[in-house]
């Protein structure tokens, strides 16, 4: 039979004001891999930190300034979804926003005989 160890983590007997104040340094890629492998830290009220983040990486882009924000504690799912977004590089049919036509004429086409000159 093999013995079962559990380790303890540094940061458990940190409180929880302490453990955001460290965490608030993080970029947003290690702080979610921190919430992910650390129970102490995906016990944290981090919505405010992804808010700050979303608010610091996307609010010069146009099309975010657009986005409807969350009112809950979905400013994870938003900074994710966005940077989704971000890094897509096909059009789809709602970026083309078909609602609107060009019209143009062409001289010398069908016989028209139209000379800028």
């Amino acid at each position: 039979m093999s013995a079962q160890t559990t380790s303890v983590s540094p940061f458990s007997s940190l409180n929880g004001d302490l453990s955001l104040q460290i965490v608030s340094y993080l970029p947003p890629k290690d702080l979610l891999q921190c919430q992910c492998v650390s129970l102490h830290f995906s016990g944290l009220d981090t919505d405010a930190l992804w808010k700050d983040h979303c608010q610091r990486r996307w609010d010069p882009w146009p099309r975010y300034r657009k986005t409807k924000k969350p009112s809950g504690s979905d400013w994870k799912k938003l900074y994710y979804s966005v940077e989704r977004e971000a890094a897509r590089t096909e059009l789809t049919a709602t970026d083309l926003d078909l609602r609107w036509y060009i019209s143009f004429t062409l001289s010398g086409v069908r016989g028209e005989t139209r000379s800028d000159f």
